[in-house]
């Protein structure tokens, strides 16, 4: 951790419970002659250190990200299932090893480092049909002071704005679907929270 250990844990008092931070590290391991890159995880919580999990050899956990990226940028060339296996794959070895310290998460911090810069958390399947996204909302940080800059800020904003079927002036085709979708999340939210929504060329409502 880069920031004094105090001013981490006194941010992390400042956030909501059930908020948990994962932070990566990409570290050499040396032993007598030889060093190795490997992967670590910080877990911590709104009242402090969770967990730190060993995650093991940074070339296996490399060799799958970079599998998962060339995978990610062909998906029509690598088809369905290789883009599956080779995001699942990821999950297993980054994401599921936390599991047990991730009970009753309702929002999750993500440091990433190394090559798990690449990987796009949310997209990271937990089977063929559940997506980490759909479990939880998820954020990244660059480093531990993000952390502190966010628990430090005063204002926060409330309520939603949504945008959809925008128009684009004819330079792409209507995003009807999208229209009909931000009308059906603005119609379900409308009682809880102030919200406007942009829909087409119409004006905010």
């Amino acid at each position: 951790v880069d920031v004094p250990a105090d001013s981490v844990y006194s941010a992390l008092r400042r956030l909501p419970p059930g908020t948990l931070v994962v932070d990566y590290y990409a570290f050499s391991f040396t032993r007598r002659d030889t060093s190795e890159l490997r992967y670590l995880a910080v877990v911590l919580c709104d009242t402090g250190f969770v967990a730190c999990v060993d995650l093991g050899p940074g070339e296996t956990v490399d060799r799958q990200v970079h599998k998962y990226r060339a995978y990610l940028e062909n998906p029509r060339e690598a088809g369905a299932k290789l883009v599956y296996e080779a995001t699942r794959a990821v999950c297993e070895a980054v994401w599921s090893p936390l599991e047990p310290f991730l009970s009753g998460a309702r929002a999750v911090f993500i440091c990433p480092d190394g090559e798990l810069n690449l990987v796009s958390f949310a997209g990271l399947c937990e089977d063929e049909s559940s997506f980490l996204i759909e479990r939880f909302p998820l954020h990244y940080l660059s480093t531990p002071r993000d952390l502190i800059r966010h628990a430090r800020s005063e204002s926060t904003g409330k309520g939603i704005v949504l945008l959809g079927n925008p128009d684009y002036g004819g330079a792409l085709p209507a995003l009807e679907h999208a229209g009909r979708e931000v009308t059906n999340v603005a119609e379900a939210w409308r009682a809880a929270l102030p919200l406007k929504y942009f829909h087409g060329t119409h004006p905010p409502r």
